[in-house]
């Protein structure tokens, strides 16, 4: 999709969750917040439509006013909506659902299994439970075939200060940086990493997956 929109600046956070949408999808982004996700997805032509919703006033009449200076009235289209209430199955492919603790993202896809069941993919970035979050959501049937975690600083900084010293045994960096996670005793499953923000990818039980960690 050509289009000639300035296209905003996103945080690492948001970026990373705008870059799993699949090119060419509709999209229904629940807890839009400012709406910038939104914007971004349609000034970058990822997506060609865009319903951002939020179950507070205040953060969507901040969307509209922020949709209107971008002149995206005609892409973007707001609503007051707790979860998924007001949305109807059929009406966009990718559901994102960013920047909440994991139970409440739980209780926003179950509360509508069919709305929920109706998407293509579901972009979602729980911030708690990662571990049991990521468990139910294979229960509910789904298959995460994309992970993104932006691990926390102090975490970053033990990581680099092993992984250097591990270099001088003559591994690569990759092989470095993996070995030291494992040195130290981090692992997703157990979450003992931690991460200020996590993104995953999930598509209906049954897709090829593709997986991947990305630190």
């Amino acid at each position: 999709m050509e289009n000639h929109f300035h296209i905003p600046k996103l945080s690492d956070r948001l970026g990373s969750i705008a870059g799993m949408v699949s090119n060419g999808n509709s999209v229904c982004d629940v807890g839009c917040d400012h709406g910038f996700v939104s914007i971004y997805l349609v000034a970058s032509g990822i997506s060609p439509h865009v319903i951002a919703m939020d179950v507070r006033k205040g953060p969507l009449s901040r969307a509209d006013e922020h949709i209107q200076a971008y002149k995206m009235e005609n892409y973007i289209e707001t609503r007051l909506s707790d979860g998924l209430a007001a949305y109807r199955a059929g009406e966009a492919q990718t559901l994102i659902v960013a920047g909440m603790g994991g139970p409440l993202m739980l209780r926003i896809l179950e509360s509508y299994p069919k709305k929920t069941g109706s998407f293509q993919e579901l972009i979602l970035q729980p911030q708690s439970e990662i571990p049991a979050f990521r468990s139910t959501i294979r229960e509910m049937g789904y298959e995460i075939t994309e992970e993104k975690g932006m691990l926390a600083s102090e975490v970053i900084d033990e990581i680099r200060d092993k992984a250097k010293q591990l270099k001088t045994t003559g591994m690569t960096d990759a092989e470095a940086t993996d070995e030291a996670i494992r040195a130290l005793g981090y692992t997703l499953e157990d979450g003992s990493l931690k991460f200020d923000s996590f993104g995953l990818k999930a598509f209906e039980a049954g897709q090829k997956a593709r997986t991947f960690q990305d630190a």
